[in-house]
């Protein structure tokens, strides 16, 4: 039988399912570092990670300065955070998860078939993410306990996982549903595969009733009909979603509020509350931050008092980013996002690509409505990182006009 995942695939999966091991610890549980089954899981996976790489050290790397080698730059600065953290244990073992995976992106891009290496890991989280999608939306239909809560808005029953927030249910979505589309337009097997995804994402995505998340799918889906040149379906979905905007606002607003009141939505159901405090936070030590991964963490206690210990981070990723490694870490991790997006936008524009550049169009709204690209190791980042590789690389001269020849 043909192995399609080599050892650099398999440590991309071993690393991606440790992500989704569960944890309910408070904030004070967290920066007192104790160590819990979910920790325990997720060093396992990392450590598996690395043994699978471990050959891979012996290659030859290129230290050719690119958005890759900035964001490394950026995961020193998050692994040394340890020695200045609040939490020096949960700071170094997010960092080590986050270096780790940006070895094997290093690692797969300096190989000599790098394009395919890559894809290779690009398709990796894909599967992935449709997977856990599986088996939330299956959990979900069949009522079981643990893949839903009650909603009080158009729909009853909200989807959320025990393992998966609504919010990330609907980030995880988009992701999917724009590269199901892309995948579906671009190539003739595993077409109907490709349409299967999308139907699915659009599904969880509704249910889950995220607002984020389906501003996030409008833009990559979005992207990708724009690059691809499907003008005409573009306009005709955006004329067919004004429509149902006009006729049925109640509903769209009940939906979009989710039964709550409408000033949640002013303060981006009170996200905008704990931006204020993060960059108090971040004020009080703006050149190191309070540590890699507990930086929103610390602020709860020391800001807040102690509430809002059930939230997980500052909800954005700027501010999150800001508050655990501070300027020092900002700097090199702006410049890479901002060269991935250049790059983005110039493989978009030469319609070399349609996936990477659409993923990278949704990162910036991911990042400030959430971690995205700023936060610990998860399946955002991870698109990030193989986006950034994939990106990264010089367009094939050549390449743009088989592109054009080739039929839509």
């Amino acid at each position: 039988m043909r192995v399609w995942v080599d050892n650099l695939g398999l440590a991309w999966f071993v690393l991606l399912a440790g992500t989704y091991s569960f944890s309910s610890k408070s904030a004070n549980e967290v920066l007192s570092g104790q160590l819990s089954s979910s920790n325990l899981i997720r060093y396992a996976c990392m450590v598996i990670a690395l043994a699978l790489i471990t050959p891979e050290l012996r290659g030859r790397i290129a230290l050719r300065v690119n958005a890759l080698w900035l964001f490394g730059a950026y995961v020193v600065v998050c692994l040394l955070s340890f020695l200045w953290s609040v939490s020096p244990v949960a700071s170094f073992g997010k960092a080590a998860e986050l270096a780790v995976a940006t070895a094997i992106v290093i690692l797969a891009a300096n190989r000599p078939n790098s394009a395919r290496a890559l894809d290779q890991l690009f398709t990796v989280t894909f599967a992935f993410g449709a997977a856990v999608l599986l088996t939330i939306a299956v959990g979900y239909v069949l009522g079981l306990d643990g893949f839903w809560i009650h909603s009080k808005g158009v729909i009853e029953r909200q989807m959320d996982a025990w393992f998966l927030s609504a919010n990330n249910i609907g980030y995880l979505s988009a992701l999917t549903a724009t590269i199901a589309l892309d995948r579906a337009l671009g190539r003739a097997q595993g077409r109907y595969l490709m349409w299967a995804a999308f139907a699915l994402s659009l599904f969880t995505i509704v249910a889950a009733q995220g607002r984020t998340g389906i501003a996030c799918m409008a833009i990559g889906v979005g992207a990708v009909l724009f690059i691809r040149r499907k003008y005409k379906v573009l306009i005709a979905l955006a004329g067919v979603a004004l429509l149902i905007g006009l006729v049925f606002n109640e509903a769209v607003l009940s939906y979009l509020t989710r039964g709550e009141p409408t000033g949640s939505l002013q303060t981006l159901t009170g996200r905008t509350v704990i931006w204020e405090g993060a960059w108090q936070s971040f004020m009080q030590r703006p050149l190191t931050g309070n540590g890699f991964g507990v930086g929103g963490r610390y602020l709860f206690v020391s800001v807040f008092a102690g509430a809002g210990e059930d939230w997980s981070s500052a909800h954005n990723g700027l501010l999150e980013l800001l508050t655990g490694v501070g300027l020092l870490g900002f700097a090199p991790w702006i410049v890479s996002v901002l060269w991935t997006i250049w790059n983005a936008f110039r493989f978009a524009w030469r319609r070399v690509l349609a996936g990477a550049p659409a993923v990278i169009a949704m990162m910036p709204v991911m990042t400030i409505m959430y971690n995205g690209a700023a936060g610990w190791f998860d399946v955002t980042l991870a698109y990030f990182l193989c986006c950034a590789a994939i990106l990264g690389h010089r367009i094939p001269r050549g390449l743009r006009a088989r592109r054009a020849r080739q039929p839509r």
